[in-house]
């Protein structure tokens, strides 16, 4: 994460953008009586709102929450992508 001042961030504005952008960091603009703002790329916002959105429902989250149980007990299987059925098939071995 990085920091700046408004000023600082007025004068050397596309600097900070695209260090925002590029590098997937969010850049804190300190301003006056704590009115500070954070800028991120459009892609950080996408992702979440999208954990967001996933969080949203009780049904999702307790889903999530299965699921992340599962990878830590070393629950999981290996699947591939079937474009001719548009659905996941367990991946074949050799």
């Amino acid at each position: 994460m990085r920091t700046a001042t408004l000023s600082a961030f007025r004068r050397d504005m596309k600097k900070y953008l695209d260090s925002v952008s590029d590098e997937s960091e969010h850049l804190v603009i300190h301003r006056p009586k704590g009115k500070g703002v954070v800028i991120l790329s459009a892609k950080e916002y996408g992702s979440w709102m999208a954990t967001i959105h996933e969080f949203a429902s009780q049904r999702n989250h307790e889903r999530l929450m299965e699921s992340i149980q599962q990878v830590k007990e070393g629950k999981t299987q290996e699947v591939e992508f079937d474009p001719v059925e548009n659905s996941f098939q367990p991946k074949r071995m050799g």
